[in-house]
């Protein structure tokens, strides 16, 4: 995917973005494949990713933020530090929505359900 269209993805079309190259890679993608998918049960710890890849679950900025962790070796330093501007997590692995910077006013957090803050 080109760093132009990344950038126009919002963050469940990324998740599913995501999903689509992790189990099928640049070859042609079989929805199956993502539906498929055993991210829950991977050999380390779970893909974050796993409950949203079907698009069912308002995606989770914050597990795009694990996920770019786990990419990272875990280290915040080099996922601020991350080039990869074709991945389509890319501009969510702060954990926030680059597309609200400067909308919500100073101090006022985005409320979703319940009580979860940042669009989770």
């Amino acid at each position: 995917m080109k760093a132009a269209e990344v950038s126009k993805l919002t963050p469940m079309g990324s998740v599913h973005e995501y999903c689509k190259e992790c189990v099928c890679g640049t070859g042609l993608f079989n929805p199956k494949e993502v539906l498929n998918c055993t991210g829950d049960k991977a050999f380390i710890r779970p893909c974050p990713l796993f409950k949203y890849r079907m698009g069912d679950n308002k995606s989770s900025l914050k597990a795009m933020r694990q996920t770019c962790l786990m990419c990272m070796g875990e280290s915040a330093p080099l996922v601020a530090e991350c080039d990869t501007e074709n991945c389509p997590l890319h501009p969510y692995r702060f954990g926030k929505n680059p597309s609200l910077v400067g909308k919500r006013g100073p101090g006022v957090p985005f409320k979703a359900k319940g009580n979860e803050v940042d669009g989770e």
